[in-house]
């Protein structure tokens, strides 16, 4: 027997709402364990070392990005302890990808060299119908 889409969205709202008073109620020991991080770094041309501006650092699991100051430095101040991926984007140059592990309540110092070019960008786009 298969499942009507209003009886799945009414089991995903009921089981959102389980895991939220889940959560709530568990907050305070999660945060003591799981203390945020930071992330630091700063982002240079390949070729000549030269830091660069405005340049947007993204952590990509969390939708979180920032642009770096004149200098090239750029910072994250809380950042869940785990591994992310730092989205490194600017015109004119390649796009990078850059893994990091987060320890709860450490500093990660990065150091992110870009090269000239351009990558390519891809992005997905989902449509669907609905019937009438």
């Amino acid at each position: 027997m298969s499942r009507s889409p209003c009886h799945t969205v009414r089991a995903l709202v009921a089981g959102c709402a389980t895991w939220t008073v889940l959560v709530a109620a568990a907050g305070p020991a999660l945060a003591l364990d799981q203390a945020p991080g930071r992330i630091e770094g700063v982002v240079i041309e390949a070729r000549t070392r030269a830091p660069l501006a405005g340049v947007v650092v993204q952590i990509d699991d969390r939708c979180e990005a920032t642009a770096t100051a004149a200098d090239g430095h750029f910072g994250f101040t809380t950042v869940p302890p785990g591994a992310h991926t730092l989205l490194v984007s600017v015109v004119g140059y390649e796009l990078v990808r850059r893994d990091v592990v987060v320890t709860a309540g450490a500093l990660v110092t990065v150091t992110i060299p870009v090269t000239e070019g351009a990558s390519p960008y891809t992005e997905a786009v989902t449509v669907m119908a609905s019937p009438f």
